[in-house]
């Protein structure tokens, strides 16, 4: 009987690329995306086998949507073996310039919407390790920007760092409810994804005009604070044509396919390994946190799992 993934954040890049992989593999793939029927490309993979493929809507940032995808994936494949936590935004700007209510959608959408899909999925992916007895998982994709801060990535830092810690912390925690818990970390920009593109409207207005190289009208502001205004633009520019050098324009940069691939390495290894880091040979953050030792990750999650065995 294949068994069954649930993968949020499925209309494009990274978990597109997922459900197309898995859907491959032969797995029973539900694709949760906020609206399914906009994506073509999920559209013409349910018609090769509409039993093997479900779409569901799911908004992270409406609670009250979680659960009943969940219910009706079980309702379809009566389990669920994997939870890949995908989905997320960017709101990109200087931190005293963005809003309150916009750190709280980053939040909703990065942090406190899978967190709670991850508390509902619970109950099935123990059920399904009970029965089968073998691993369920919840994979998360993560980011490098869990590990290092980038100057105007403020709030997605903050929304990374913060699912980071939570995802180590339930490595451990559910490990004796027969859950693994695991973390797929692209570093750098990832080609083949929409996701500097949608969520250009969510950034700040100076960033994006210093972005794309215009001189916004300072002109009707008070004279101090249009200083202020003016040392972001310039530094904003600034820091955005060296966070390119990082991105998915720069040589050598992964693919949402690479992270597919690594994803599916991560489930089907059936061991304990908590992170698997895409991209990072060379990235100078990394070297420069891990002393050019990636690896040396493992021998951490090694002692601390030791320590709570």
């Amino acid at each position: 009987m294949p068994r069954t993934i649930f993968v949020v954040g499925s209309s494009s890049g990274i978990g597109l690329e997922i459900v197309r992989l898995f859907f491959l593999k032969g797995w029973n793939v539900v694709a949760a995306s906020r609206d399914p029927s906009t994506s073509e490309e999920l559209q013409g993979l349910q018609a090769q086998d509409p039993e093997r493929l479900l779409l569901v809507a799911l908004d992270l940032t409406n609670q009250d949507t979680l659960a009943p995808a969940l219910d009706a994936a079980t309702r379809m494949y009566s389990t669920i073996d994997v939870l890949l936590n995908n989905a997320g935004i960017n709101v990109l700007g200087a931190f005293e310039l963005l809003s309150q209510e916009k750190l709280r959608k980053q939040l909703e959408v990065n942090f406190f919407g899978p967190a709670q899909l991850t508390r509902l999925a619970i109950p099935y992916l123990r059920s399904s390790s009970n029965e089968s007895k073998k691993q369920s998982l919840i994979v998360s994709i993560g980011s490098g920007s869990g590990h290092f801060a980038i100057p105007l990535f403020s709030y997605y830092t903050a929304s990374k760092f913060a699912f980071e810690g939570l995802t180590e912390a339930l490595h451990h925690e559910l490990a004796p409810q027969g859950i693994v818990v695991k973390n797929v970390v692209p570093v750098g920009g990832i080609k083949g994804t929409k996701f500097g593109a949608n969520n250009l409207p969510e950034a700040e207005p100076l960033l994006v005009s210093s972005f794309m190289g215009q001189q916004p009208d300072l002109s009707g502001e008070e004279p101090d604070r249009r200083k202020v205004l003016e040392k972001y633009v310039a530094e904003g520019a600034r820091t955005m044509a060296k966070t390119m050098t990082l991105s998915d324009q720069a040589d050598g940069a992964k693919s949402a396919a690479d992270v597919a691939t690594v994803v599916w390495e991560a489930v089907e290894a059936g061991d304990e390994r908590f992170r698997y880091f895409v991209g990072a040979e060379g990235n100078p953050f990394v070297e420069a946190r891990y002393g050019g030792a990636v690896g040396d990750d493992e021998k951490y999650m090694s002692k601390t799992r030791q320590f709570f065995a």
